[in-house]
């Protein structure tokens, strides 16, 4: 009886220290926003200011669409503060791709938490990256 009390705790011990490596070694999402540029073929000028960009709810007549940009950013924690944070990093990592190709305005198409719930839900913005004159 003793021997068997003995090795239950052992077996529970390997079994917590089994979980805990698991825990510490398990891949989590990044927390920092990251996205892509898709260009469309048009030209691209030089690089701008990221915090000149504006930002666009419809195309703006006479713009030229110089790509795509596609952003996300995975929740730190869900809550409608955390929300703002979440929308103004996203908005500055897709300025940033976009002044790259010396973008001066963002058309959004989306803005907000992914329509997609999973395990990477996060908040996404898609844009398309323009020069106007």
């Amino acid at each position: 009886m003793i021997n068997d009390n003995k090795q239950n705790l052992l077996y529970a011990a390997i079994i917590l220290v089994i979980s805990i490596v698991f825990y510490v070694l398990s891949p989590s999402p990044g927390q920092e926003a990251h996205g892509i540029f898709l260009p469309n073929g048009a030209r691209t000028y030089a690089a701008t200011d990221p915090n000149s960009i504006q930002l666009y709810p419809s195309m703006p007549k006479r713009a030229i669409a110089l790509g795509n940009v596609r952003v996300m950013k995975h929740f730190d924690s869900i809550s409608q503060s955390e929300d703002l944070n979440n929308q103004t990093a996203v908005i500055q990592f897709a300025q940033s791709l976009a002044s790259e190709v010396g973008a001066n305005g963002l058309v959004i198409t989306i803005l907000g938490r992914n329509p997609q719930a999973g395990p990477l839900d996060g908040f996404v913005l898609y844009a398309q990256a323009i020069r106007t004159s």
